[in-house]
């Protein structure tokens, strides 16, 4: 099988170790935002391409005196080919609600390469979500 991005290669394990990073603006919201950062969950198989979850936590803000902050749980599109060797994905949503508002946010994960050169350091028990890991 090809190596493109969309398809997986003949090592399909070197395929579904890798991450993303990725770091964002939240859309104003109560005239402030939050940084989104973070690296993405590892490879889910979706079809011959693959998605990846992001759940973290924005940055906080101390909106009228209240620090807070907001969830972010939210599944990637399937992969973006870029020049053939390495390949992004698209994210978008909202935040959770917290202090009377949420944010949306729209952005690209970090370019990784094709194949497998990132240790799968990531795992789905590490992002207390509070979703079932069978949900995701």
């Amino acid at each position: 099988m090809s190596k493109g991005y969309h398809n997986k290669p003949d090592h399909e394990d070197e395929y579904l170790e890798h991450i993303h990073i990725f770091q964002t603006m939240a859309d104003a919201a109560c005239e402030h935002q939050h940084l989104l950062t973070g690296t993405s969950g590892p490879p889910i198989p979706k079809g011959r391409s693959h998605v990846h979850r992001i759940c973290v936590m924005t940055s906080y803000d101390p909106q009228d005196g209240t620090t807070h902050w907001h969830q972010v749980d939210v599944m990637t599109g399937t992969a973006l080919g870029i020049n053939c060797d390495k390949h992004t994905h698209a994210f978008q949503g909202e935040t959770s609600y917290n202090v009377g508002h949420r944010h949306e946010f729209c952005s690209v994960l970090d370019a990784s390469p094709e194949e497998g050169c990132y240790e799968h350091e990531h795992k789905k028990e590490n992002c207390h979500c509070g979703r079932p890991e069978e949900d995701v």
